[in-house]
Order: C-alpha cells, then structure tokens, then sequence
C-alpha cells in the first residue's frame, strides 16, 4: 500500500534530503581535494577561455621538467666519467719518471719492478676506462651496452705482434726506435698489423659522433669522451713499453731497454698532457649543462607561479568552504533520520 497524505510528504522530503547529502558529500569530496592540492579540481570551468594559456604553460613546464631530468642525467655520467680521468692519470707522473730513472742508471731489477709497476697501471687504466653507470658503459660513445677495451692483455698483445714483426728481440737502440715506430702505427690502425690492429682488437666500442645532450630548444652540448681517443692511445702505448721493457724472460740489452723505457715514458708524457686538455673539455661541457638545469630549474619554478595564478585556490577560503559543508552534511544526515523516525503510525 502507497502512503498518502503526511505520509507521502514525509518520504518525498527524506529522499530529498538524501539527494543533498549526496551531493554535499560530491562537494566536500572536491573541496577537500582543492585544499589538499592547492589546485581547482575543474580548471577548465574555472578558466574558460583562459584554459588555453594553462595548456600552453603546462606544456612548458612538461619540457623544462624533461630537459631538467636530462641535465641531471648527464650531469650523473660526467661525474664518473671524471672520476674515471681522474683514475686514469693517477700516479702515471710517478711510474713514469721512476721509470726513466731506472733506464738512466741501467737497473735491471729496477726496470723489471717498473715493468710490474706499468702492467698494474694498465690494469687499473682498463677497469677505470671500462666503468658504468646506471648499465651503461661511458667511454665506448654509443655503443654503450659494450665495453669500450678488452684488457690489459690485449694490449700487450699488440705490443709483442709488432715486436715479432720487425725486431724480435731488442739488442740496439735501434730495435727499441723500430719497435716504438710500428706500434705507433699499429695504436693508430695504420701500421703494417693492417686494419683494425687497434679498433676491433682493443678497442671494442663505437667510433662515430661524440655522445651530446639535448639541454634546450636548439641546444645540443657534446660531452663523450671515448677510450679511443689519442691521449688514451699514448697512455696505453707508454705503459706497455714499460712492461715490455722490464720483461725479465728476454735477453735484452740493457741500453735498448732502457732506450724503450725512455719512449715509453715520453709517450706518456704526451698521453698525460693531451688528457688534461680531454679533463678541461669536459669540465666546460659540465658547467654549460649544469648552467641549462640551472635555466630549467627557474623556468619551472616562473611557470609554477603563473599557473598557480590560474588554478589555484585560496587555502582559507576552501578550509572555510570545506567547514561549512562539513555543517552542512552534519545536518543533513541529522534531518533525514528524524524524517526516517517520522512513521504514518507515530504520526497518527
């Protein structure tokens, strides 16, 4: 049987009340959020046309937060990329004139503790070159799933194929200038080793463009530095005829070891000071980055203000909002149960 009369009035009124306290509750829901994010929740009502000029700025802000995220990458890769230079060059001054002091003196157990002295500095130079960082090798340029040097022993292999192949043994001076010759040629994939001596035999990694960053709209920064280049080849040279020179199982004459010693050692003279300048060149590829995050950094917080201009809330007018619907709903669920207690009967 369908109520009448009061009856019908009084569930006519609670479903009414039921239906405000629903959307009291959408409202406060919304509200609640506004004073939470600082944000309207509906910019785009709230705008109306100016919901163009939102897109645009949150477009911006999209790409300064993408170009920020590549400067700190980088910024993250230079550094081990530095700390790994920085391994590399490491004691090589000392090695190196110790070196040419045992070769001045012609020190045979001296020179043999040098060549010992060199083939560590070789490890430690591989291992330095070879680093990664978040899975990606540093110093193969592109091909960064690869790393960039196959080892120490690979470059003494090169050393003893180019001995074999011009004097064998080293008896002269002579010998030691021959030799020193050819394995320049053979470091610079020239030599009569053929194609490859150096690329593909020690050096696995790519050999194309310098790896660069995208650090703005039109701005693209090389920082790569690979274990390639000239200094490294000059460094690695030097060492391993130090380590040649100090062999112990050969029957060399003491003046062509020592002569070997001496070329070494001016190979990693050169191989040091042609480093310093890679060091320097990526000490101004650093500061360039870092100064596009710092641009970046202070566009996003401009473009964070602009916004907030546009859809932001007042925090006490919403707090004052969200309390007077919190009221609001209070009375509301506190109407509507009298109304469910308001029976035909008890009204009767």
């Amino acid at each position: 049987m369908l109520p009448t009369g009061s009856g019908l009035s009084t569930l006519v009124a609670a479903r009414m009340m039921g239906s405000a306290a629903s959307d009291t509750r959408q409202r406060l829901a919304v509200t609640s959020q506004e004073l939470t994010t600082g944000r309207s929740a509906n910019p785009v009502r709230a705008l109306g046309p100016g919901t163009r000029t939102l897109m645009s700025l949150e477009t911006e802000r999209r790409a300064a937060d993408a170009y920020l995220d590549t400067t700190k990458l980088v910024m993250t890769r230079i550094g081990a990329m530095e700390t790994a230079l920085e391994t590399v060059a490491s004691d090589l001054p000392r090695l190196a004139a110790d070196a040419l002091g045992a070769g001045t003196r012609g020190d045979l157990p001296a020179m043999e503790a040098q060549g010992t002295d060199a083939q560590a500095a070789l490890v430690r130079i591989v291992s330095a070159l070879n680093t990664q960082t978040g899975g990606r090798h540093l110093f193969s340029g592109a091909a960064t799933d690869t790393a960039p040097l196959a080892g120490a022993d690979a470059v003494n292999q090169v050393l003893q194929d180019r001995l074999a192949a011009t004097t064998g043994t080293l008896q002269t001076q002579a010998d030691a200038d021959a030799l020193a010759a050819d394995l320049d040629l053979a470091f610079e994939d020239a030599g009569p080793g053929g194609p490859n001596t150096f690329t593909g035999t020690v050096y696995l990694g790519d050999t194309g463009a310098r790896l660069a960053a995208d650090v703005g709209p039109g701005q693209r920064i090389a920082y790569g530095v690979r274990a390639d280049n000239p200094a490294v080849r000059d460094l690695l040279k030097g060492l391993a005829m130090i380590v040649r020179a100090g062999d112990s199982k050969t029957p060399d004459h003491a003046q062509a070891r020592a002569r070997l010693i001496e070329l070494g050692a001016n190979r990693i003279q050169a191989g040091l000071d042609a480093l310093t300048g890679v060091r320097a060149g990526l000490g101004t590829a650093a500061r360039e980055i870092e100064d596009a995050g710092k641009r970046h950094d202070a566009a996003r917080g401009a473009l964070d203000t602009r916004i907030a201009g546009l859809v932001g809330v007042d925090p006490y007018e919403a707090a004052s909002e969200l309390r007077a619907l919190e009221s609001q709903l209070e009375t509301t669920y506190l109407i509507t149960g009298r109304l469910q207690n308001l029976t035909l009967t008890r009204f009767l």
